[in-house]
């Protein structure tokens, strides 16, 4: 891609919507993509699993701001909206 695009740098994402939307039509179109564009190195991925990685990623940061004595409240606003509060301890008061 460099050689094509030299002045583009990064990832990109296409969205593609496949019809009908069933497992067979997505992953024919999936495999067909990957073959073809394999030189450039497409990666065709769901929107379920691409989801799930980033829902691990921010589990993981989740799970070490609380083993750092960090506490995490959420939940929705009175009135509408949603609350997040992230809190840790920097250390004893007297």
């Amino acid at each position: 891609m460099e050689t094509l695009f030299p002045d583009v740098a990064g990832a990109r994402v296409f969205f593609i919507s496949i019809v009908p939307p069933d497992d067979e039509h997505r992953n024919a179109v999936a495999l067909l993509l990957e073959e073809a564009l394999d030189p450039y190195g497409l990666d065709v991925d769901t929107p379920d699993r691409r989801l799930a990685a980033y829902h691990r990623v921010e589990n993981t940061y989740l799970s070490t701001f609380q083993a750092l004595g960090g506490r995490v409240e959420a939940g929705p606003m009175p009135g509408g909206g949603f609350r997040l509060q992230l809190s840790i301890p920097l250390g004893a008061r007297p």
